[in-house]
């Protein structure tokens, strides 16, 4: 499918008229995360969210 002729019209957020315009970053993002749930358990029935934190790391490097 050709794209390049597609219009496309680069926005500011703070230009954009929305309602959300007055949400802080982790509130957009929590709005996006419950879409982006709906749409794994759409693909998979199966999925659930890993209650394991990926963010969590302790690096130990070798001892001599």
């Amino acid at each position: 499918m050709e794209r390049s002729s597609y219009p496309v019209r680069k926005m500011r957020l703070r230009d954009a008229p929305t309602a959300s315009d007055k949400l802080s970053p982790s509130d957009r993002v929590m709005m996006v995360w419950a879409i982006t749930m709906q749409a794994w358990v759409f693909k998979d029935t199966n999925f659930h969210e890993s209650r394991l934190r990926r963010d969590v790391v302790r690096t130990i490097r070798g001892r001599r």
